[in-house]
């Protein structure tokens, strides 16, 4: 029948294999699980263009103002204060994160994108600001700019082009996966849809790192509002589980995405590290989600 759907995706970007049907899966050291911990480094606008599109539910229930000086002042707390916090807990710790590093941030903050430099961080691309979403909204031609704008920017601020795209709030349009591709880079990480890297069908090539939508402290502490102390023990959970399940060779990857605005308050620090801790004390292979994509790429088929 006309339009009737066949089996499978309703996409062509990946192909739906389910975990019992693919090849082994191994991290470099025999580890089972490959953490990655990731810092959204991001400038919320106090007065957005007209025409660009705010994240939906910013502004809870205050409602749309402008200008809107509580949610930027919220948000520039973390560029002021609460990344200092987030990278020495990462520090402490001798971990690597990557870095979600948006224009706007790298053009205004140099001081935090050299510290980030300093302590060995790795650099995504993503997009310009905080308050605009990348989606279907834009045409192929603003779409390809705003992805090349957005290398750009993490080459001219660390003097490295990045290697992968991490979307602003995991939105993007139908075309994104192939146009990153095109622009070069090797992963994405946008699609909560899985525990181990997969290869797109995007030409070139590129693979999906999945996140840990539910895990992320954004998601965990401000949409769902779960009390910060009940996060450590879930992280940690998440941690033991996914370490678990993956004997004989089903590795399995975790990206805890961490914003400093939100975790690098003093009240809520202590929590990121326990999670951390929790973290390490399943032996994971700590690593960057370059690492991540790196090591898979080769064994996805």
């Amino acid at each position: 029948m006309p339009g009737e759907r066949k089996p499978g995706m309703d996409h062509a970007h990946y192909p739906y294999r389910p975990l019992p049907a693919r090849p082994a899966l191994r991290w470099p050291n025999g580890e089972g699980l490959a953490f990655a911990p990731v810092i959204h480094l991001e400038h919320w606008e106090l007065l957005p263009q007209p025409g660009t599109k705010r994240v939906a539910g910013a502004q809870g229930p205050w409602g749309s103002f402008a200008p809107d000086w509580r949610t930027f002042t919220y948000r520039d707390y973390g560029n002021r204060i609460g990344i200092w916090r987030v990278l020495e807990a990462l520090e402490a710790r001798g971990l690597r994160a990557t870095i979600a590093l948006g224009a706007a941030a790298a053009a205004r903050h140099p001081e935090l994108v050299a510290a980030c430099v300093a302590r060995g961080h790795d650099f995504a691309a993503h997009p310009s600001h905080a308050t605009r979403i990348h989606a279907s909204h834009m045409t192929e031609a603003e779409e390809r700019a705003a992805i090349a704008a957005a290398i750009g920017a993490v080459q001219t601020a660390t003097g490295t082009r990045p290697k992968g795209w991490i979307a602003q709030d995991f939105s993007e349009s139908y075309r994104t996966p192939q146009l990153v591709a095109e622009a070069g880079l090797q992963w994405l990480a946008d699609w909560p849809n899985d525990e181990q890297p997969y290869a797109l069908n995007s030409s070139p090539r590129i693979v999906s790192v999945p996140v840990a939508v539910e895990l992320d402290d954004a998601q965990m502490l401000w949409s769902k509002l779960i009390p910060s102390w009940e996060w450590p023990p879930l992280v940690a959970e998440a941690a033991s589980r996914l370490t678990a399940d993956a004997a004989d060779g089903a590795g399995r990857c975790l990206l805890l995405g961490l914003h400093p605005w939100l975790v690098g308050q003093p009240h809520r620090i202590r929590y990121l590290e326990e999670a951390l801790d929790s973290v390490l004390a399943a032996k994971p292979w700590c690593t960057t989600v370059d690492g991540i994509a790196e090591a898979a790429a080769p064994q996805l088929r």
